[in-house]
């Protein structure tokens, strides 16, 4: 894998006609593991209301399940990619990468792979002569667009989210 996090791995690929994808393919088994977990946490409640000064416990468990199943659901993502893709359209120097529809299903997304620096990596950003501060302007600027012109909200501002083109 290229990424991996506690749900997905990411893995670089090349089609047969030879065009860069990322594969995001969900741990076998993951929506099974996490009902599980939620149940398992939930029969503990009680110890945990003793442990933990949380008002309305279940309330936070109830959305962990929310977030979780939007994050193991691969038709959300895709149209929520579809969103950013929309909102960012008339932003030449934002690219939202492309989903490939005919590799696409149930747990795997494939989507265009988008070369770039991870925008946590000062160092070599500096060495390429990126100007730091007009990145986080821009996404800055993004932001404000999804939230106070379209209303949207992405929820993964991860660094392995974000990375930064040779520019401008």
């Amino acid at each position: 894998p290229i990424a991996a996090a506690s749900l997905a791995q990411v893995h670089r690929a090349t089609t047969l006609d030879g065009r860069a994808i990322a594969v995001k393919v969900l741990y076998p088994n993951i929506e099974i593991l996490i009902r599980r977990d939620l149940a398992v946490l939930r029969s503990i409640l009680p110890v945990l209301r003793r442990l933990i000064v949380v008002s309305r416990l279940e309330r936070v468990l109830d959305q962990l399940a929310v977030m979780l199943a939007h994050e193991t659901d691969y038709a959300n993502e895709r149209k929520n990619i579809a969103r950013m893709r929309e909102i960012f359209a008339a932003k030449p120097n934002v690219i939202v990468p492309d989903v490939v529809a005919e590799l696409t299903a149930g747990p795997v997304l494939t989507m265009s792979y988008e070369e770039g620096t991870k925008i946590t990596d000062f160092p070599r950003l500096r060495a390429q002569e990126i100007d730091t501060e007009a990145v986080a302007r821009l996404l800055v600027e993004c932001y404000f667009q999804m939230l106070l012109e379209h209303r949207v909200f992405h929820a993964g501002p991860h660094p392995g989210n974000f990375l930064v083109g040779a520019g401008p």
